[in-house]
């Protein structure tokens, strides 16, 4: 072999090599990305108008409207004093194994795990927030029903979501940046999963949502209550949407809802006395309803105690 065929077969080993090299480094950063991916969901880059996770920089934001979802589980205090914080680590992980696919299926996305809460971000639209909500309870119902140990201490979890705009962006600094969505938007929606506990029921939905469902009809879900929100003026209408509740109790309220919206408007409208009467009628039609209870105690007050003139027909703040 002469002194150029020599040469030649060097270069030919260092491509060979370098091609090799180039290879490995595309497999590492694909691996890391899709590492990093796990913190920063790559919906996210979509959302900043980014192309990968080395163009994000700290601060950067976006404007949106989406919806917001927050699900909480309901007595997570109470179930983890019983538990290990082995355990507890074991039972959230297997919660949120059966949670987040329904999230991702829906073209959403967690923003983040709050202790035993879920806050999740749907970017094109508010049906699929609510599609999510409705599946996640069916799920928590199939594995209360076919887990020994669940069967014995059921999951339960309350669900708010509204929709409007939020910032989405990047917080932190150099050491430990995580993306996050800030505003009113977010705080309301957290608020309404907390009316969950109040209302006793699984989902609410804000009017917000409710206006930008495209197809009303394929859910079923009843005005509640007319609320104002903390340090705001404005108010809200919330509803609850009651379509993975169990059969007995959703076939009650469907066939009640007429009644219901009836004596939710005398309410509303400061006919104090009919209304009660029809709720009390309610109650023996649907006595697991949780809402009643509330109106019949709200209405008693109110006929022995009316409120003048100035009444508005909203009756609390969230």
């Amino acid at each position: 072999m002469d002194v150029n065929d020599s040469l030649e077969k060097k270069l030919e080993d260092a491509q060979i090599r370098i091609e090799e090299l180039e290879g490995a480094l595309i497999e590492q950063k694909l691996f890391l990305y899709d590492i990093a991916s796990k913190f920063i969901p790559r919906k996210i880059l979509r959302l900043l108008d980014k192309s990968s996770l080395e163009d994000l920089k700290l601060g950067e934001s976006t404007n949106k409207e989406m919806t917001v979802l927050f699900s909480d589980i309901r007595g997570f205090t109470t179930i983890s004093e019983s538990m290990s914080s082995e355990k507890v680590f074991k039972f959230l992980n297997f919660y949120f194994k059966n949670m987040v696919p329904y999230i991702d299926k829906n073209h959403g996305f967690v923003d983040k795990f709050i202790g035993d809460a879920i806050m999740a971000l749907f970017p094109e639209s508010a049906e699929d927030a609510l599609k999510a909500a409705i599946t996640m309870k069916k799920v928590i119902k199939k594995i209360n029903k076919h887990n020994s140990y669940f069967e014995k201490n059921p999951i339960n979890a309350g669900t708010g979501l509204h929709h409007g705009l939020l910032t989405l962006g990047l917080i932190g600094w150099t050491t430990r940046i995580e993306s996050t969505a800030i505003g009113d938007t977010v705080n309301l929606a957290s608020r309404i999963e907390n009316a969950t506990k109040m209302y006793n029921v699984n989902i609410i939905i804000s009017d917000t949502v409710k206006k930008e469902l495209p197809q009303i009809n394929n859910y079923h879900f009843r005005e509640i209550d007319t609320v104002r929100v903390k340090g705001k003026d404005n108010f809200i209408v919330l509803y609850e949407v009651y379509d993975a509740d169990e059969e007995e109790i959703f076939s009650a309220k469907k066939e009640s809802q007429g009644h219901f919206q009836e004596a939710i408007d005398l309410f509303k409208a400061g006919s104090f006395a009919q209304s009660l009467e029809l709720f009390n009628d309610i109650q023996s039609l649907s006595p697991k309803d949780p809402i009643v209870p509330i109106y019949q105690k709200r209405l008693h007050t109110l006929v022995r105690i009316p409120p003048g003139p100035g009444w508005t027909g909203v009756s609390g703040i969230i």
